[in-house]
C-alpha cells in the first residue's frame, strides 16, 4: 500500500495554491474526516508534547518518514528525536490556520496544512513562525499512519 500511495504523490506531483479555503474537501467525506481528525491529533500532541502518543501512527521503519525544517527523521528514531527537541521547549503550540485534503486513493489521502507554531524554551524566550505541513496519511494492516511528513517555514 505505501508504495502505491507514493507511487500516487509522484504523479501528483506539486501545486502551488496562492489562497486556499480555510477547510477544502475533496472527494470521499468519511476519508476526509479521517484524515482530518488524525490531523488534529497530531496537532494536538504536538502542542502537549507527546511524541509517544502518536508514535502509533507512525511506520516503525529506518526509512525516512518526516522531514522538520529540512532535517530528516527515520521512522525508528521518531519519539526519541522529537523528545529530545521537546525538552528544550517550555511550551509549545500547533495550530491549523487551514487547510486542504485531497484523496489520493480509497485508504489514503494527503493533508496540507497551514498553521502558526508557537514555542517558549525553558530559558524563557518566545518564537511564533507559520509553517506548511505537507502529510499522507495511509490506512494499513497496522490502522493509518502517517507514511510521509515535511515541515517547512513559510516566509512571510
Amino acid at each position: 500500500m505505501i508504495g502505491r500511495v507514493m507511487a500516487s504523490l509522484a504523479l501528483l506531483g506539486t501545486t502551488a495554491v496562492a489562497s486556499p479555503p480555510r477547510r477544502a474537501v475533496h472527494g470521499d467525506a468519511e476519508l476526509v474526516r479521517t484524515v482530518v481528525g488524525l490531523a488534529q491529533e497530531f496537532a494536538r500532541n504536538a502542542t502537549n508534547m507527546h511524541p509517544e502518543r502518536n508514535a502509533r501512527m507512525i511506520p516503525d521503519t529506518q526509512k525516512v518518514v518526516y522531514v522538520s525544517n529540512g532535517y530528516p527523521i527515520r521512522g525508528h528514531d521518531y519519539v526519541a528525536t522529537l523528545s529530545k527537541a521537546y525538552a528544550t521547549r517550555k511550551s509549545q503550540l500547533l495550530r491549523w490556520d487551514k487547510w486542504e485534503v485531497t484523496p489520493i486513493g480509497k485508504d489514503a489521502a494527503v493533508f496540507t496544512g497551514w498553521a502558526t507554531m508557537s514555542e517558549e524554551t525553558r530559558e524563557g524566550h518566545r518564537k511564533t513562525g507559520k509553517y506548511i505541513f505537507t502529510t499522507v496519511f495511509a490506512k494499513t494492516n497496522g490502522g493509518w499512519k502517517r507514511v510521509i511528513a515535511q515541515k517547512a517555514p513559510l516566509e512571510e
